[in-house]
């Protein structure tokens, strides 16, 4: 009976514990590490455009540099009282495609997996983040007869991003501050 009630108290200790260090964790990622991730000054005015999705002959597997471009200095941005390097979600995502492009070019000995890895995860959180539930035709690009060979979206432009990495990072290069 003693031990049955040493083993309750034991646990319930442990469990007060667990619960404590776990409303601790929360308190202090919501009020001390994204707090000053939230008050960094970013932000974008993103319109709308349309783009029609074709089988484009750019951004082929081994145009590196055509790759490389779509996420200029890294997709990094330096930011806040203290010049804190971000990057740009939408250029981390770029910058991953073009990792795991990268790595399928190379013979299997060669790849970095826990990169890729990163990149994949990161990739599908982002997908399912963003949760687009827009109808794709579907189709194959060898399909002779597509339902919709060369459908056209609706998107955020992503110009306004490029625009805004571009002032910061100009900033940033020209007087040490965003």
């Amino acid at each position: 009976m003693l031990l049955r009630q040493v083993w309750v108290t034991a646990l319930s200790v442990l469990l007060a514990f667990n619960l404590a260090s776990k409303l601790l964790g929360y308190v202090w990622l919501k009020y001390h590490v994204h707090d000053d991730v939230n008050t960094v000054p970013w932000s974008t005015d993103k319109g709308e455009v349309y783009l029609q999705f074709d089988t484009w002959a750019r951004y082929r597997l081994h145009s590196a540099d055509e790759w490389a471009a779509l996420y200029p200095g890294n997709g990094l941005v330096h930011l806040g009282r203290d010049q804190e390097p971000h990057t740009v979600a939408m250029l981390h995502q770029l910058r991953c495609i073009d990792f795991v492009r990268d790595q399928i070019t190379r013979p299997a000995a060669a790849r970095d997996g826990g990169q890729t890895r990163h990149c994949m995860n990161y990739l599908r959180e982002m997908l399912m983040c963003h949760a687009d539930d827009t109808l794709d035709a579907y189709q194959y690009v060898h399909k002779t007869r597509a339902l919709d060979a060369q459908p056209v979206r609706r998107c955020r432009d992503w110009r306004a991003v490029y625009e805004r990495v571009e002032r910061s990072q100009l900033g940033r290069n020209g007087t040490g501050r965003a």
